[in-house]
């Protein structure tokens, strides 16, 4: 059966297979038979098991793939897949102050002109601005921290978390 290596924990020693049906399968590294670790991503074949936990995967090899690229560019910075932990959109509420435009009001325009005519230099008017904010976040297996904001003009970054998705799980089941 073909699959592709959804999780790895290699500190641990295991992980799991999204199987070409579109289930979670269990695996060891003792049941790895390439001389490769396997990385999230990479795609395998296995012979497919039952065990009282569960579905599991047995006898794997990890298939040679040399359409799928190495690395993934964000930009000017480019990542290692294979080093890419965790992923996803996040969002925040950030505020600032804004100079705003006084209303022309009677009162503004008569302390306006009374500054005026002390010599007394106004200062602008401030308002508290929040607005809500998307990003997207890449954290690696050696703790390396990502953040692109959606504002970002070098790339787009709901399309770039739709790539990782495609290169790194197959969500849809599709191998």
């Amino acid at each position: 059966m073909d699959g592709r290596v959804k999780t790895y924990n290699s500190d641990r020693g295991f992980g799991f297979i999204l199987d070409e049906d579109g289930n979670d399968r269990f695996f060891h590294v003792s049941s790895v038979r390439s001389i490769e670790e396997p990385t999230r991503g990479i795609k395998v074949t296995f012979k497919p098991a039952q065990s009282e936990r569960g579905l599991i995967a047995q006898d794997i090899q990890i298939k040679e793939d040399k359409s799928r690229p190495q690395f993934y560019a964000f930009g000017d910075v480019r990542v290692k897949l294979s080093n890419i932990k965790n992923y996803g959109i996040a969002e925040e509420v950030s505020g600032r102050y804004e100079e705003k435009e006084e209303e022309n009001t009677f009162i503004n325009t008569s302390i306006n002109s009374l500054l005026s005519f002390l010599n007394v230099e106004s200062k602008p008017y401030e308002a508290w601005v929040e607005r809500l904010r998307k990003y997207l976040y890449v954290t690696t297996y050696q703790d390396d921290n990502y953040r692109f904001e959606e504002d970002n003009k070098a790339f787009d970054i709901f399309k770039a978390c739709a790539d990782l998705d495609e290169l790194l799980v197959s969500g849809k089941g599709k191998i």
